[in-house]
């Protein structure tokens, strides 16, 4: 039988990643994964809105492994409006619906530029993915029929008083999401680093690049430690896994 693709990320990173995967916890939290690729200069685009390729294929592979264990994938709205993401999961192959995390959009001014050809709603429909949730602050609505395509494909509109990410994440475990896989984009990283003591596992794929001084950068606000550290090294990239100290 020919090794896939799926085959080689358990076995390359399987055992280093298994201790930073979810596991239940006993609070009012879900536990809370922060994961990205940066570069060499921790850029993680080129620009402002620019969607820019850092990974290998086997750092990617390495994602689709990580949605496999998580109730939710969360991105800011810049990151849905610029990248049109899936965010589903496709591993392992064949894929379903069942294996993919619930897609979260944290929008709490409604401006995600939502229509029923985005990716994310067509794999909804195909039963390739979960449908979204938008994540809105309460009183705000969207004009341009993005709620009912959202409900269409059996997604939701989620109202917050308080955009805080204690607040954010007490929400979404009340929802019945135990984990959260925290994906991007810039504004979401560096505000949630500045709450570090919220992120359960830190797993960072380091590209062998740089962006240049034009580029998105993401970094916490003070000097933090990493402790648990373990280390990776593939074809191109590096993954570092890790809990960042409080």
């Amino acid at each position: 039988m020919a090794t896939t693709e799926d085959d080689r990320v358990e076995e390359a990173l399987g055992d280093i990643l298994r201790e930073y995967l979810p596991r239940k916890l006993e609070e009012r939290l879900p536990f809370v994964t922060l994961t990205y690729a940066s570069s060499l200069d921790s850029r993680i685009s080129s620009g402002p809105g620019v969607r820019t390729a850092i990974s290998h294929v086997q750092t990617k592979a390495m994602t689709q492994y990580l949605r496999l264990h998580h109730d939710g994938i969360l991105i800011g709205v810049n990151t849905a409006n610029a990248d049109d993401p899936g965010l589903n999961c496709k591993y392992p192959v064949p894929y379903s619906r069942e294996q993919s995390p619930t897609p979260l959009v944290v929008d709490p001014h409604c401006r995600w530029t939502l229509s029923p050809d985005a990716k994310i709603i067509q794999l909804a429909r195909r039963r390739e993915g979960k449908a979204p949730w938008a994540l809105v602050r309460a009183g705000n609505s969207y004009r341009n029929g993005q709620e009912t395509i959202l409900r269409e494909v059996g997604g939701r509109v989620v109202e917050l008083d308080d955009f805080a990410w204690r607040a954010v994440f007490t929400r979404l475990k009340s929802l019945g999401l135990d984990s959260i896989m925290v994906e991007g984009g810039a504004h979401v990283i560096n505000s949630l680093l500045q709450e570090a003591a919220l992120v359960n596992s830190l797993i960072v794929t380091v590209g062998s690049t740089y962006l240049g001084q034009n580029g998105v950068q993401v970094s916490p606000p003070a000097p933090a430690s990493l402790t648990n550290v373990k280390w990776w090294t593939g074809i191109r990239d590096a993954v570092v896994c890790a809990t960042i100290s409080s």
